[in-house]
């Protein structure tokens, strides 16, 4: 019995010092044949080259929408006016958290006199994909053709059918919340702080009956006081007849102080006014970082909880993803009523 344990295990010795041979064989040959033949590095793998796409990058094919896990209607007219510009588009979660869920109003920018609802589908889909929000992107008239404040009664009329229609569609009237960009964020501001206010209602669509209260507002670099910026020309000459808020007012700002006054959202801030998000890129030359201070401070004066977020190096737009991130921590906090910490730490871009 010992002999056969003695033979098997000089067997196994046998075989393990065979295999240690055939490994160190195999690495002296591989040795030699990278040293005999280097290895070259391979040719860079280029990609095929995708023709230039001048859509917007806020815009979805309708292909695209049907991705995605929603129901939506598209040029809904939200007033009998059978004006173009007097469409909305209606975004619905397809497997909705409440019975009533909570809807985001966008209003596009465009310096008054340009842009689209349908440039909003893009930034609006990730609120929906939770299934806790419904979104609605507005169009409004544009100037010259449309003189202010045609603009704040085509949006008071928008937020009118949202109310009237909520039944219909799922959505909780009493948990709207306006954004906006741009000239959207300045009609979002003056939607809010002067809702239900008769001097500015308007008579448009027929849904008259129907208050305009909003929950909170979304500010994304709004002008919110429009005569202050006369000192900032950095890119628009306001004291120009074809400035923007030339476009909008029918004559540059210091000629029409009353009606620039009155289109200055600074000016209809009260007690009551909903709380407000603003961001706002401290290299921005189309509407200076101060507006945002502006508005910043006429809130805090007057007790309406506001939040300032500065975008480093941010000129007009084009902010990092985290700034969608803190709008939704803002709206989970106003419409969801959750126990949401609003950042204000400052955003920063890399400058190009």
């Amino acid at each position: 019995m010992a002999a056969a344990c003695l033979i098997v295990q000089e067997l196994v010795i046998m075989v393990l010092v065979f295999r240690m041979k055939r490994f160190v064989i195999l690495l002296l040959v591989v040795f030699f044949c990278q040293w005999v033949h280097p290895q070259v590095e391979a040719e860079p793998v280029i990609p095929p080259v995708v023709p230039w796409d001048d859509t917007p990058p806020g815009l979805m094919s309708e292909e695209q929408l049907m991705l995605e896990p929603i129901s939506y209607r598209l040029d809904i007219p939200y007033s009998s006016s059978g004006h173009p510009c007097h469409l909305l588009d209606l975004y619905l979660p397809l497997y909705p958290s409440q019975e009533a869920v909570p809807v985001i109003m966008f209003l596009h920018g465009g310096s008054w006199i340009g842009g689209d609802k349908a440039e909003e589908a893009v930034r609006l889909m990730p609120f929906l994909q939770t299934g806790e929000y419904a979104a609605v992107s507005v169009n409004y008239r544009l100037a010259p053709e449309a003189r202010w404040p045609a603009q704040l009664h085509d949006v008071k009329a928008a937020i009118r059918w949202v109310r009237a229609n909520a039944h219909v569609f799922g959505l909780d009237a009493d948990r709207i919340a306006l954004w906006g960009r741009g000239a959207g964020a300045t009609l979002a501001l003056l939607a809010a702080f002067t809702a239900d206010d008769p001097h500015w209602e308007g008579e448009l669509g027929p849904f008259a009956h129907q208050g305009t209260s909003v929950a909170a507002v979304v500010n994304y670099y709004a002008a919110s006081d429009l005569l202050k910026l006369i000192s900032h020309p950095e890119v628009f000459d306001r004291t120009n007849p074809d400035s923007p808020e030339a476009q909008l007012l029918g004559a540059p700002v210091h000629e029409v102080p009353r009606l620039a006054f009155e289109a200055s959202a600074v000016n209809h801030i009260h007690e009551d006014a909903p709380p407000v998000l603003s961001l706002h890129g401290t290299a921005d030359l189309v509407v200076p970082f101060r507006q945002a201070e502006l508005l910043h401070e006429a809130l805090q004066l007057a007790d309406v909880p506001n939040y300032l977020i500065r975008v480093q190096h941010a000129a007009h737009g084009g902010f990092p993803p985290q700034a969608d991130m803190r709008v939704k921590d803002f709206l989970d906090k106003i419409l969801l009523r959750r126990n949401v910490w609003i950042s204000t730490l400052p955003l920063r871009m890399i400058p190009e």
